[in-house]
């Protein structure tokens, strides 16, 4: 099992651009948008030149939790002669689910635009375990909401609830203006008293309360209040 990002989980997902690309994308935003952006990866065929891409593809899912194996209608593949392209040894979408088997990778098969699991025939022997995989249908529509969040409880289970932990909200940005207080709010979202701590942006206006000064970020210009608990506001 790997280790993902900051101890989650990490998840993989596969797919044949010719046959899905386009929903490849919107999993792949959903889930990033759930876990983080580290603990989802796709395009493990992006291989450095002159690396064997079985290695590459390989180390990548030992670092993997669950390998999600999109299945649209073209999947299987078709080379120039007609062949298919998932019998062939060098084909990258086989080499990825073959070795996530191997491994004993956790794989799920997430069938989108209609498409149906293969069959033990159409698959070549190393990917036989795939034909009795439950799979988990993918509408590419209206329900598609509805059906990425129960794929999301499916992985969240698989992970365990320690490893499937929500990223940490991202930090105000500099220019915001947020203050946190003791005492009761304005509408404003500033403290009516014993203002604790706030963050300054391009110009600076003093709070003053009889315990403390809070310091907030407004536009330069001569502002006066009065409130309760507080004596004015005076722009510097």
């Amino acid at each position: 099992m790997g280790n993902g990002a900051n101890g989650m989980g990490k998840i993989i997902i596969s797919y044949r651009r010719a046959d899905s690309a386009a929903i490849s994308g919107r999993i792949f935003d959903r889930l990033a948008s759930h876990y983080g952006d580290e603990a989802v990866f796709m395009d493990i065929d992006k291989i450095p030149f002159g690396t064997d891409f079985r290695e590459h593809i390989r180390k990548v899912l030992l670092e993997g939790d669950i390998l999600l194996a999109v299945i649209g209608p073209s999947w299987l593949g078709k080379n120039a002669d007609g062949a298919s392209r998932i019998k062939d040894e060098a084909d990258p979408v086989r080499v990825e689910v073959e070795t996530a088997l191997r491994q004993k990778t956790r794989v799920i098969p997430v069938l989108v635009d209609g498409a149906a699991m293969p069959s033990t025939a159409d698959l070549p022997e190393a990917l036989r375990d795939l034909a009795y995989l439950n799979a988990a249908p993918l509408d590419v529509g209206r329900d598609f909401r509805t059906h990425m969040d129960r794929l999301i409880r499916s992985i969240d289970e698989v992970l365990g609830p320690a490893r499937a932990a929500r990223p940490a909200a991202r930090a105000s940005k500099p220019h915001s203006r947020a203050c946190s207080a003791a005492g009761n709010s304005d509408s404003a979202g500033v403290s009516t008293s014993n203002a604790s701590a706030c963050i300054a942006s391009p110009a600076s206006i003093a709070v003053a309360s009889p315990k403390r000064t809070c310091t907030v970020g407004l536009p330069r210009r001569s502002t006066s209040l009065s409130m309760q608990g507080m004596s004015s506001w005076t722009s510097e």
